[in-house]
């Protein structure tokens, strides 16, 4: 299923946008149910996974976009997984 996403979104940044946020909601989600989850923010809904999603800059997006590739083509997210967050602003989701 994944790999559909990937390949639709290959050159379009809003598909791309979409697709990070989708990920962003399971990765959490299913590290929640971790021993990580003291170490993860919040299953955010759609609307705040989007919100953090949009403040990406550009190199972070792009960072994100391979994470996600890996991810799909390794069924390997460690890299997104433990990819530092600590630059982004806080939101609430």
């Amino acid at each position: 299923m994944w790999q559909v996403f990937v390949n639709k979104a290959e050159y379009d940044e809003s598909r791309w946008r979409d697709l990070l946020s989708d990920v962003l909601m399971c990765l959490t989600k299913e590290l929640a149910s971790t021993d990580m989850k003291g170490s993860v923010i919040v299953s955010p809904n759609l609307d705040g996974a989007d919100e953090f999603v949009n403040r990406f800059e550009k190199e972070v997006f792009e960072e994100w976009k391979v994470g996600v590739r890996e991810g799909v083509e390794n069924n390997d997210w460690t890299r997104l997984i433990a990819h530092r967050t600590t630059r982004f602003p806080l939101i609430s989701i």
